[in-house]
Parts: structure tokens; sequence; C-alpha cells
């Protein structure tokens, strides 16, 4: 036993010089996608992303600014995180099956302390957490790491499915044959999210975990799950193709690259087209655009990750390559960073701007935070092993608080002294 322990301690973290880079540096380009899209639901009414009406000036740049983020942003980064996640665990169960180790242990562990972090950061931080349902869906892909690559996409497919039949049988088809709900309540909910959260932490700690209740039990069971577990089963057969680590071939990207766009473009503008021109009042249209951007973003985070993966041919060593690998080395303290961040720019604990930055506004939030994220993180790499979040995981997980600085080498004296 004590021997197993002991080389399980060696399969550490993957040095610099071992790690695949293109994966850094997509899991960098995922982690900085994400905040253009959560910075709506950080600055006013969640209900704003997917109906702008809600909530807010739509007039000039501030439309310009959804739509473009609507058609190029907006649930485009979340499945190539979750693809990742999904490449992640397979990559570090072969690193421990190669050294002889059992990964299972470990995994489940892992899991376990990221699912309490998730639960800290959605309780106490921010509502829109995606830890918890990743470390739950985790637990789960995990069973099918053999399964060959075709048959890994494949399920990730049909557990795509099932949320859309859900959503139709239960919630959209009986939302259609009402008529799609009252502007008045809608009004009154988004009055009571402003209060809550230009108030103090304790009224905003009411609302959010409401929020977090529901998104973690009905939003959980009819999205979530499968949205996540399907994700994360196509991100295994996308590694296992070598997809997402960059080996295929130029003509391989370049062409999923311009299929991709050329699919998922026009049927995205399509359906924001039809949401504008009824006002995002009739609610088959609106349901219609939400199907386009919940299938076709997913094949426009392909065309993101063929762009990543072509850039890489040349460009992961220069300063834009390496500070992007450096933020999606530390992707759990980013993204943890950006929440801490926001909420203290919007909430009431802060500067309290809930509801009072425009859409043209939120852009050079998110610009400042991508310029200190991509410049601090590859100099916190040179001294420190891990990121805070990274290393409190891997101790956590480990059972014991593991190496965090980087000691310099010191040169040994050719004499003694």
């Amino acid at each position: 036993m004590h021997d197993t322990a002991t080389q399980a301690d060696r399969v550490g973290p993957v040095p610099g010089s071992q790690r695949i880079v293109a994966l850094d540096v997509l899991r960098g380009v995922a982690v900085l996608g994400i905040l253009g899209t959560n910075i709506q639901h950080f600055a006013m009414f969640a209900g704003t992303v997917r109906n702008p009406t809600l909530y807010g000036n739509l007039d000039g740049a501030n439309f310009w600014v959804y739509a473009l983020t609507h058609i190029f942003v907006y649930q485009k980064f979340l499945p190539i995180f979750a693809m990742l996640f999904g490449a992640g665990l397979l990559l570090a169960a072969e690193r421990r099956e190669a050294a002889g180790i059992d990964p299972s242990a470990l995994h489940y562990r892992r899991m376990t302390v990221l699912l309490f972090i998730g639960l800290f950061h959605a309780y106490l931080i921010w509502y829109g957490d995606i830890l918890v349902a990743y470390a739950l869906c985790g637990m789960l892909v995990f069973q099918f790491r053999r399964v060959s690559a075709r048959w890994l996409i494949v399920l990730g497919i049909a557990l795509l499915a099932a949320s859309p039949v859900i959503r139709v049988l239960f919630f959209i088809l009986p939302g259609i044959l009402g008529g799609g709900g009252g502007s008045t309540a809608i009004e009154q909910v988004v009055a009571d999210d402003l209060e809550a959260f230009r108030g103090p932490w304790v009224e905003q700690f009411r609302t959010r975990a409401a929020y977090v209740l529901e998104g973690q039990t009905t939003g959980f069971a009819v999205v979530l799950f499968w949205r996540a577990s399907g994700l994360m089963a196509i991100g295994m057969g996308l590694y296992k193709l070598g997809v997402l680590t960059g080996r295929r071939s130029v003509r391989f990207y370049t062409t999923l690259a311009g299929l991709s766009l050329g699919v998922a473009v026009p049927l995205t503008v399509l359906g924001l087209t039809a949401c504008v021109l009824t006002d995002w009042d009739h609610y088959g249209f609106w349901f219609l655009s939400d199907q386009i951007i919940y299938w076709f973003g997913i094949v426009m985070s392909l065309a993101w990750i063929s762009i990543v993966m072509l850039a890489c041919r040349e460009g992961c060593r220069s300063w834009v390559g390496r500070s992007l690998a450096a933020v999606g080395r530390l992707a759990l303290t980013n993204y943890l960073l950006q929440s801490l961040t926001c909420t203290l720019v919007f909430y009431g604990h802060g500067l309290g701007l809930y509801g009072s930055v425009e859409r043209t506004g939120q852009v050079a939030i998110v610009a400042g935070l991508w310029a200190f994220q991509l410049i601090v993180s590859p100099l916190w790499l040179r001294y420190f092993r891990f990121g805070p979040a990274e290393w409190l995981w891997r101790s956590l997980a480990y059972g014991r608080p593991q190496s965090f600085m980087i000691r310099p080498e010191v040169p040994t004296s050719p004499t003694a002294a």
C-alpha cells in the first residue's frame, strides 16, 4: 500500500515541457470567451441574454454588441470548455494508467472536491456556476473513457438530443399553447432582481440561493446534465481523434472551420432576425432561435477550435500564445476570479453598478479583465506551479498540501567549500 501511494504521488503535475500546449491555449481561449457571455449575467437581469428587450438600452451600438455576441460568442465557448473538461478527464486517466495506477479513486476525489468548490462558488459568489454540473457529469462520463472515439461522439449527440425533447414536451409546448406568459410577471421579476443584487450581501444571498436551487434541480435535470455530459463525451472522442491537440492536418481544420461557420452563422442570424422582427414576442420564433443556438452554437464552437488549432501551428510560442496557454493552465483560478471581480463591480457589496452599465460598457470591462488575466497569468506561473484554486483542488484531492512555489535550481559548485 505504501509503495502504491508513493508511486501515485510521483504522477504529479505535468511539467511545462511535457504539456500539450494546444490544449492549454484552447482552454485559455474558452475561459476568456465565456466571460463575453457571462458579463451580461453579472451586469443585469439574466433573462436579457435570450431576450434583450426585458431590460436595458438596445439602441445603436448596444444592439450591435448584443447581436455580435449572440452570433459569435453566446453558447460558443462554453461547449469548448465542457469538451476540454472531458478531454482532461481522459488525459489524466491515461497518464495514471500508463504509470500502472488505477485512476478511479483519485478521479472521484477530484470530482468531489470540485463539487464542493462549485457549491461554494454558486451559493456565496455567483448563481451562474457551472462547476457543480461538471463535477457530477464528470463522475458519470468517466465510465465511458474506454469507448471508441466514434461511439463517444454518437453517445454525446444522443445525450445532447435528450434535453430539447424534454423541454418541448414539458415546457415549450405548454407555453406555446398557453400564449407564452405575462409581461407583468416578468416585469416584477426584473424589479425584484434589481433590488436584490443592488442590496447588501444577505439580500443577494436569498435571491441567489433561489436561482441556484432551481438551476441545480430543474435546470440540471432538463438541460445541464444532458448538455454537459454530451459535450464531455464528444470532447473525449475529439481528443482521441487528435482534433483538440492540433494533430490533424491543416486541410482538416480549414475545412471544418469553413463548414462550421458556413452553416452556423447564417442560421444564427436567421433566428436572431426572426426574434427582432417579432420584437421577441412570438413564442415559437423565440424557441426556434433558442434551438439554433443550442445546436449550432456547438457547430460554431468547432470553428473556434479549428481556428485556434491553425493559429497554434505558428503562434503558440508567441507572446499571445504563451499568455493564452498560461490563462488555460490557471483556468479554475481565472474562472473564479472573473466571478469575484464582476460581482464586486456590479453587486451591492461592491460598487453596486448592477443594471446601470450598458452593453457597450460591459465590453470595456471584459477587455480590461482579459488584459489583466493575459498579463498576470504567465507572470504567476514563473513563480508558482499552480493557481490558488488549482492548488487547493489538488491538495484536497490528494489529502496533503502540494508543493506550490517553483524552487529555482541552485547550481552545484565544482569544488568543495
